[in-house]
């Protein structure tokens, strides 16, 4: 990448930095009718003073510009005032109107630059409701750097703000500017561009991201940090244009010429290969789909990294890449435009002979003008990218196909001097690993990717390491690999985990339960302990992975009156994720959306799963015992106790409604599958799906398809259905193990039986009505009822002495809507004995 184009990428991204230092009451540099525009005879837009101030004073440069510090401090300043025939200022100016264009909502109201806060995108999403006015958009987010917790990136009421003084609003934006400057003077001064970018980028998101890129009539929903990355994605494109097209000048108004191309990749049959082990090779199944998990992310990773390499373009042609899809900004040169010709090629080929046509990713790319990026066409402009995704998908392998017909020969020729693999049943099993043969891919998945995973400090894209797309590869560095700076020279992207401070961010959805000293102390616990590790010394299991023997063990209660641990001893399979994604992202901002609003989305969500709520998990010490197999883009998969895990999710269904501003559009599905600690994942991840998908597909009495639900018991159930069967499933534990009370296991073994008998009543299940049997299955009512009277009421001179006891349970039965009602309680039963077994 040549020196100019650097300097127009960081100019472009520091452009509006002045914003930030201005509302901190900063330092600037002097007035400048050079730098500043002129309205109506004033000088104006001073912000641009500051930014010159900051770059020439504070902004740290990669090797290879060093020596162009005036450069950039000209460049980024003078976007208000460009010169025409200067290619450079044009490309960032030009990147900076169309940023704006593309986002800036105009209002007839103006919010004072430094007391106005972020307005939350997730509250303007609008699928059942007309689009909110601004008036009626009340949820701000806090001035604070970015970190995965409720007290830092949930919206907030704007009336927090209200109270607040002048001084205080300027004071949260000192602390923010001085942090932000802070860690600019922590980054090496040594660093090559390929990895300057992404480490400034990380600051910046960290400290920028709560900043409004701009007030004035304008409504500030767009933050400092996605305003200043669209423009520089924007500026090294129309950089890369015209230096190939140099006869081509660029001015304000040439929006209708197709400069751009809108390029993306989709992933096909993610859920089919992830799950997709063989029966024999069970063991190690989580780690196996936590690897896949992680390995697809680094997969698409890799080809986006290979594309940017083979046109001599930086990261910040990305706009999104989350959930196996990913979107990219390129320009339209020749050198663009032939790569997408052979890249379908070589990446139909990588994937069929790497996974056997299992998976594949389909690509798709169109011309498109600065005209299409602007607010009220690129609503349009996304919706037929993605028909051509769609349509990429319906011919899927087509370009391998043609010059190669439709039986895939490479790769089998080996198989018949080895064993097959035990895991995917598709490679050669050149790897003896115990008793099963393993091949190159299944083996790093499980040795390399899956252990190393959960202890992972950085990611690193090189050219060592684990084989990912063309010549990438990929290493995954932990503590004892020793310094990350020997790998600086021949990586080409090195990502820090979670909250680290160095190269750019990657938050990794995984977290593994491992034994703590303080558990061992818990005699029933360490009796686990000992046979889950027979073979081992006591001493050297703490910090080991727990086994799901041991999670298991934990959903057991101890019962002081009993001595003892009640319970089932079971794991709780938890699939889910968020209902009408693609509609959200597709229509949910209608004619609000932009290319920003689409990378922010997209970017808060990923951040909920990967970042909230990996470490909500990890910090409370009621989910401790929760095994994240993977959680990111839209989608969760957790293992744990059981009744931990029911609790979990909820606390996640109403945690994320909170997150996304209590706005009713968005709602999250969940799948919940209870099993024996030693019963195959393999085949507990798919029922987990199962019944995620029936949440997703309940109908109700309307005929309309309903999400926002639960499936658990096979039963499906609203949010609010399944807290109160938690609590009924509570009180009927309670009264289970209560020497007074008349109601015993036995009883709600009949009651069982009872609510089986509904739903065999209400969903006919292929039975015929006119039958005895059919018919005795409506008597559930009636038996029921008699059971109470006979076993369970207590009376005394003619009065029921255990009133509350028997309103309790008949109250368990609706009379307007009985049966489906009634049959629900099934989840409260089931709950209430798993509690109390013995």
């Amino acid at each position: 990448m040549d020196e100019r184009s650097i300097v127009v990428q960081i100019s472009a991204l520091v452009h509006d930095i002045g914003k930030l230092v201005q509302r901190a009451k900063g330092e600037k540099s002097p007035e400048d009718a050079y730098l500043q525009p002129s309205i109506k005879g004033q000088l104006s837009h001073w912000h641009v003073l500051y930014t010159d101030y900051f770059v020439k004073n504070h902004l740290p440069l990669p090797v290879e510009v060093k020596h162009k510090r005036d450069d950039i401090a000209l460049i980024s300043s003078i976007h208000h005032n460009a010169h025409e025939d200067m290619l450079e200022q044009m490309c960032v100016a030009v990147g900076d109107r169309l940023a704006s264009g593309m986002d800036r909502l105009k209002t007839d109201t103006t919010e004072d630059f430094r007391t106005a806060r972020l307005n939350s995108i997730l509250e303007e999403v609008a699928l059942t409701k007309e689009t909110p006015s601004r008036e009626n958009l009340t949820k701000r987010m806090k001035l604070l750097p970015f970190q995965p917790l409720k007290d830092v990136f949930f919206a907030v009421d704007q009336k927090e703000n209200e109270d607040k003084k002048d001084d205080e609003f300027v004071q949260e934006y000192k602390e923010l500017y001085e942090n932000f400057l802070q860690e600019l003077k922590e980054m090496p001064s040594d660093l090559p561009y390929k990895h300057y970018l992404p480490w400034l980028l990380r600051i910046m998101e960290r400290y920028l991201w709560c900043v409004p890129s701009s007030s004035y009539k304008a409504l500030p929903d767009i933050s400092l940090y996605d305003h200043s990355v669209v423009t520089a994605s924007v500026a090294q494109a129309l950089w890369m244009y015209h230096r190939e097209n140099k006869a081509i000048k660029l001015s304000y108004d040439s929006l209708e010429e197709e400069k751009f191309i809108l390029f993306g990749g989709d992933l096909s049959g993610i859920q089919k290969y992830i799950f997709g082990i063989s029966q024999s090779g069970t063991t190690g199944a989580v780690r196996i789909f936590r690897a896949r998990s992680f390995y697809l992310q680094a997969l698409t990773k890799s080809i986006i990294l290979y594309i940017c390499k083979k046109v001599g373009l930086s990261l910040l042609c990305q706009i999104m890449d989350a959930g196996g899809k990913f979107i990219l900004l390129l320009p339209k040169i020749k050198k663009v435009l032939d790569l997408m010709d052979s890249l379908r090629k070589e990446v139909d080929e990588f994937f069929v002979s790497k996974f056997k046509g299992e998976l594949g990713l389909c690509l798709a790319y169109m011309n498109i003008s600065g005209k299409d990026l602007l607010l009220g066409n690129f609503e349009n402009t996304l919706d037929e990218f993605n028909f051509l995704l769609d349509k990429s998908k319906k011919n899927k392998f087509r370009s391998f196909l043609s010059l190669n017909g439709s039986i895939i020969h490479k790769g089998y020729s080996k198989i018949k001097d080895f064993e097959i693999c035990s895991i995917c049943e598709k490679e050669p099993g050149e790897l003896k690993e115990e008793n099963r043969y393993l091949c190159k891919t299944c083996w790093n998945q499980i040795n390399v990717i899956g252990r190393k995973i959960p202890k992972a400090e950085y990611i690193v894209f090189s050219n060592s390491g684990i084989d990912l797309f063309r010549d990438i590869k990929l290493h995954i560095h932990t503590a004892k690999d020793g310094k990350i700076e020997t790998h600086i020279k021949n990586a080409q992207l090195i990502l820090g985990v979670g909250d680290k401070k160095e190269f750019g961010n990657i938050w990794l959805a995984g977290y593994m339960p491992t034994i703590k000293e303080d558990e061992l102390k818990d005699k029933e616990l360490l009796k686990k302990v000992e046979q889950e590790y027979e073979d081992r010394n006591l001493t050297d299991v703490v910090g080991e992975a727990k086994t799901f023997g041991i999670i298991a063990h934990k959903a057991l209660t101890y019962n002081e009156q009993l001595e003892k641990n009640l319970g089932r001893a079971l794991l709780c399979v938890l699939k889910a994720d968020v209902d009408n994604l693609g509609l959200i992202f597709s229509i949910g901002l209608k004619n609000r959306l932009s290319v920003s609003r689409f990378a922010s989305l997209s970017r808060m969500l990923n951040s909920f799963f990967s970042g909230y709520l990996v470490n909500k998990i990890r910090e409370n010490l009621k989910y401790q015992d929760t095994y994240v197999v993977f959680a990111g883009g839209d989608d969760l998969f957790l293992i744990g106790p059981w009744h931990q895990t029911i609790d979990l999710a909820v606390e996640i269904s109403e945690e994320f409604k909170e997150f996304c501003a209590n706005n009713n559009d968005f709602s999250i599905s969940c799948g919940l599958y209870l099993i024996k600690p030693h019963y195959p994942i393999r085949r507990a991840a798919p029922k987990a799906e199962e019944m995620l998908e029936k949440a997703k597909s309940k109908i109700d009495n309307d005929m309309v398809l309903k999400k926002n639900n639960v499936c658990i018991f096979e039963q499906v159930l609203g949010w609010n259905e399944l807290k109160n069967q938690i609590k009924i499933g509570k009180i009927l534990e309670q009264k289970a193990i209560d020497d007074e009370s008349p109601i015993k296991k036995a009883f709600l073994y009949r009651l069982l039986q009872y609510t089986k008998d509904a739903i065999k009543f209400e969903y006919k299940n292929n039975i015929d009505t006119n039958s005895k049997e059919f018919i005795r299955y409506g008597l559930y009512v009636s038996h029921f009822l008699y059971d109470i009277s006979r076993n369970i009421m207590k009376i005394k001179d003619g009065k029921i002495v255990n009133r509350d006891e028997v309103t309790f349970l008949t109250n368990l039965l609706n009379i307007e809507n009985e049966a489906k009602n009634f049959a629900q309680n099934i989840v409260g039963i089931q709950y209430a004995l798993c509690a109390t077994r013995e």
